[in-house]
Formats: C-alpha cells, structure tokens, sequence
C-alpha cells in the first residue's frame, strides 16, 4: 500500500474512532470518569450539588442556557464606570 493510500485510510479512520471514543464516554457516568465536583480556591459550591444525583445525560434536543457570575476583580474601578456612564453630565453617559 502506498504511502498515500495508507495516510488517506487513516483520515478516514479518525471519525470513526473519535465517535466511538466519545460514545463509550458518554455511557459512563461521572463518577466513572472520575469527575466531582471540586470547588474554585476562594469559591463554594452552591449548597443544592451535595445532594445532586446523576441521573445520566440529556436528550440531544434540549437546549441548556447556563449562566455564569464572577466577581469583579477590580470592584472599585467597575463601580466608577457605572456611576461616569450613569452620570447624564459625563461625555460617556450610556
């Protein structure tokens, strides 16, 4: 087999092993990954995860909206851009 021929069946081949990969991963539950939930140093996690129960994954159709909040790492610079674009007189008002 040409080395052409043998690079093309490898390109081939990938698609395949990637989506059986990600299959096989997909039947396992989290704890068989062995994922948890593991808090941010400085962070706690919401009281609710402790009695959280995997109960596999969701249906591909459904969509999922997450949000996610941060705390500012300069509160008092974030706090003086609201109040000059809050501040009808400012030339950056809105």
């Amino acid at each position: 087999m040409s080395p052409s021929a043998t690079c093309r069946n490898l390109v081939a081949a990938l698609p395949i092993l990637l989506a059986s990969t990600s299959a096989a991963l997909a039947l396992q539950s989290p704890a068989d990954r062995g994922a948890s939930f593991a808090p941010v140093a400085g962070m706690e996690l919401l009281p609710a995860l402790a009695r959280a129960k995997d109960v596999g994954p969701a249906p591909a159709e459904h969509l999922l909206r997450i949000a996610v909040s941060l705390p500012s790492g300069r509160p008092e610079a974030l706090q003086v851009f609201v109040d000059v674009v809050s501040n009808p007189h400012s030339a950056r008002y809105r």
